[in-house]
C-alpha cells in the first residue's frame, strides 16, 4: 500500500478522499490552493471523524485525523507521493494547467487520479509528456460512507497504473 498519498482540492470530495485515505492508516497531505479553504477543512475533516465515531464506525478519529497534513505549497504536497487524487472544479482549461503543474513537481512513476464526473482522462492530461499515468478515480460521495469508486483510464492510460490505482482502491476499502 502507499505510505502517503497527495490529496489536491480541499473541498467536500476532497475532504471524503483524506478520511477514506487517513482511515486506512495512509499519510495524506491535503492541498489547496485557498488558505482559507485549508483552515476550513481542518475543522470540517475533524467534524466529520468525530460524528463517524459517535456513530460507531470509526474508532480514534484523532488518530487518524493526525495523519492527515494541510498543505499550502503544491510541490511539498505531492514531493515523493505515489499517488495524486485531484478535487478540482469540473472545468477543462482548469485542469489542464493543473496537471501541468502536477507533472512538473512529481516523480516520474506518481499516479495522477481526477475525482472528476464529467471529464475523461484524455481531455485533461492528453496534452501531457507522461499522459499514461493519467486515469479517472471518480467517488460516490462521500467516499468515506459510500465505499465506490469508477477507475476510468483514457486510451494512454497505461495498464500497470490501472492495476496500481484499484490495488490502491480495494487496499483503503473502496470498491472498483
Amino acid at each position: 500500500m502507499s505510505t502517503q498519498v497527495a490529496v489536491i482540492g480541499a473541498g467536500l470530495i476532497g475532504r471524503g478522499w483524506a478520511i477514506v485515505f487517513a482511515r486506512a492508516g495512509v499519510t495524506v497531505r491535503l492541498y489547496d490552493v485557498d488558505e482559507q479553504q485549508l483552515t476550513l477543512a481542518k475543522g470540517l475533516v475533524m467534524a466529520s471523524l468525530f460524528d463517524l465515531q459517535d456513530a460507531g464506525l470509526i474508532d480514534q478519529a484523532e488518530a487518524i485525523a493526525a495523519r492527515i497534513h494541510y498543505c499550502a505549497d503544491l510541490a511539498s504536497a505531492v514531493a515523493d507521493v505515489e499517488y495524486v487524487q485531484e478535487c478540482g472544479p469540473e472545468n477543462v482549461a482548469l485542469k489542464q494547467a493543473l496537471y501541468s503543474q502536477l507533472e512538473s513537481v512529481v516523480t516520474p512513476d506518481t499516479i495522477l487520479a481526477s475525482s472528476t464526473s464529467g471529464i475523461v482522462a484524455s481531455q485533461f492530461a492528453g496534452h501531457l509528456q507522461h499522459p499514461q499515468r493519467c486515469l479517472v478515480a471518480h467517488p460516490v460521495n462521500p467516499p468515506y460512507l459510500v465505499p465506490l469508486v469508477e477507475v476510468a483510464p483514457s486510451e494512454q492510460t497505461h495498464a500497470a497504473v490501472v492495476e496500481r490505482t484499484l490495488v490502491l482502491m480495494q487496499e483503503v476499502g473502496q470498491a472498483p
